[in-house]
């Protein structure tokens, strides 16, 4: 769950605006080892708008990923507020290093198109060895000895009758 621009707002002199405030949450699934199905809202109270998107993602082989999305923005209404939006892009990934762009429609803004550079910090393997290892009990069943006419042991479970 995400809560963005819960503040008060910014005020020059006498006038206040208020932030774009939004409230949103979303989930995603990896179907098929390789494939990655998302969905996700985001409302804005502010201007009565509630936007749905679903998304994928698909490797089809390691450091190299294709993605896929369309919203649909809804307004307070309930009539449809604008068109779907489909947006796509591709992710490179090497030894840390990602590579992405992503094509994404803006309405009456046009078009943008966003690339990004990031790297990993530190190891993997440091990330790992610094979480607690599971250790492994084995219990063995145990029989119950008879111990007068009124019980009887089968399989080691101890029975009344």
């Amino acid at each position: 769950m995400l809560l963005r621009g819960a503040s008060p707002g910014l005020k020059f002199v006498e006038r206040a605006d208020p932030l774009p405030l939004s409230v949103g949450m979303g989930a995603s699934i990896r179907v098929m080892g390789s494939m990655q199905v998302a969905a996700g809202f985001n409302h804005f109270p502010h201007d009565r708008q509630t936007q749905l998107s679903l998304g994928t993602e698909f490797s089809p082989v390691n450091g190299f990923s294709l993605r896929g999305s369309y919203g649909l923005a809804r307004s307070g209404g309930g009539s449809d507020g604008g068109l779907g939006q489909i947006a796509g892009g591709v992710g490179l990934q090497h030894a840390g290093y990602r590579l992405e762009y992503a094509f994404v429609p803006m309405g009456e803004l046009g078009n943008t198109q966003r690339i990004s550079l990031g790297f990993r910090f530190g190891s993997r393997a440091a990330t790992s060895s610094a979480r607690p290892s599971v250790r492994e009990r084995v219990v063995a069943p145990q029989t119950v000895p008879e111990t007068s006419d009124d019980t009887r042991t089968d399989n080691g479970l101890l029975f009344i009758q």
